[in-house]
């Protein structure tokens, strides 16, 4: 276990070293920090997540329009 946490220790260093050294900017706090790429992911997964409320509801919408219609339009009745 010690060896293990050695080895994360030194990888997230090596992290940092590199995000430094490329200039990749970190939002939040230094306790939580955000990269860019992370913030992207998060904006993607909340607009992923809008889009399926918007088909959900769309989806009912469309239900309930064919429903209304199919119980309130007038029934034909052709003779063959």
């Amino acid at each position: 276990m010690v060896q293990q946490e050695e080895r994360l220790r030194l990888a997230q260093e090596k992290v940092e070293r590199l995000r430094k050294e490329l200039k990749v900017p970190v939002f939040g706090t230094a306790l939580n920090p955000v990269k860019l790429n992370e913030l992207n992911l998060q904006q993607s997964a909340t607009q992923l997540t809008q889009a399926r409320v918007e088909a959900v509801g769309s989806e009912g919408t469309a239900d309930r329009a064919w429903e209304t219609f199919t119980t309130t339009a007038p029934q034909r009745h052709y003779d063959s």
